[in-house]
């Protein structure tokens, strides 16, 4: 899906949890940064998802860049 469609939100999302799962932090971590510049603000997920792209980061030994939601 994601070489079709690079901006998939669910796919990005299903790729980011099954890096996740993998041990895969660093993996994980570039999906949802992905992810994280598609949401706006104003979206529901956009919390969630900017929360786990800083534990992912930590986890994968690389602090989170100072970036700007949507």
């Amino acid at each position: 899906v994601l070489a079709a469609q690079p901006d998939h939100r669910a796919a990005l999302r299903a790729r980011a949890e099954a890096a996740r799962e993998l041990a895969d932090p660093a993996g994980a971590r570039d999906f949802l940064a992905r992810l994280a510049r598609l949401l706006p603000s104003d979206d529901p997920a956009a919390t969630e998802t900017w929360l786990e792209l800083g534990t992912q980061s930590l986890a994968a030994g690389k602090p989170p860049k100072r970036v700007r939601p949507g």
